[in-house]
């Protein structure tokens, strides 16, 4: 079964990733129409996982478990709708409630559990999306599955199955367009993009044949000026040229 894009990430201090998901003025956010609190709010989300981060800290001192305190203690989920679908406050709205119904049952949790110790909130832009918030902790104690690879799966086929009935879609006959800068975080591209660069320069420094280090400078150039597609086409030569 095919899915929409949700992605997963963790986070080591919860206080600013809510504020930044608030914060209409931030870079990121200069596209962003409206900034929706879908459930619950900012403070009793914060109050709750806060005051269990601490208690469950104090515990494990008091069993003299020792450690350090856990650094990640919230996961953040982004569910992004496909681009040509126009979603209302309302639709986000229910398709939220029904992925947070599904993930409670997954999880073995009472949904209020689930709901006191997550926050979502609607970005309202072009590309239409919503953010979850999710503690680790709940019912104060370190919930390993919310962490785990299996989880990120069940909240894309949950969050699938939702928005096409919701929406009256199809994720079957949905066929994206996405660039690789739509499907990847900027981030892994620059990552990636620096790691290429460095192999090349060092394909350069130990290259003898001066027509493989022109083609493996402009392979480099191109990487350097933006022109990615050129560039690969240029690598692909030097790869067949000298596998043969």
């Amino acid at each position: 079964m095919k899915n929409y894009i949700v992605k997963m990430k963790s986070v080591s201090n919860v206080v600013n990733m809510a504020d930044y998901l608030l914060n209409e003025k931030h870079k990121n956010h200069k596209n962003t129409k409206e900034i929706i609190e879908l459930t619950n709010n900012y403070e009793d989300f914060l109050k709750a996982n806060l005051e269990e981060e601490a208690e469950l800290e104090i515990k494990k001192q008091l069993a003299k478990k020792g450690g350090r305190p856990s650094k990640e203690t919230t996961l953040s989920f982004t569910l992004n709708f496909p681009k040509s679908y126009k979603v209302n406050q309302d639709q986000v709205k229910k398709i939220n409630d029904l992925v947070l119904e599904d993930l409670a049952n997954y999880l073995n949790i009472e949904l209020e559990e689930l709901k006191r110790k997550s926050y979502s909130v609607q970005h309202v832009q072009d590309n239409e999306h919503y953010h979850l918030l999710v503690s680790s902790i709940l019912n104060k104690k370190k919930n390993r599955v919310i962490r785990s690879r299996s989880a990120l799966t069940f909240i894309k086929k949950s969050f699938t199955m939702h928005t096409d009935k919701i929406l009256n879609t199809s994720i079957e006959k949905y066929k994206a367009k996405a660039t690789t800068e739509e499907c990847y975080d900027k981030q892994d591209i620059l990552i990636a993009n620096k790691q290429t660069k460095l192999a090349i320069k060092h394909l350069i420094k130990n290259e003898t044949d001066p027509k493989n280090i022109e083609y493996l400078e402009k392979t480099l150039n191109f990487l350097e000026t933006g022109k990615s597609q050129k560039a690969t086409n240029n690598l692909k030569k030097y790869k067949s040229k000298n596998t043969k």
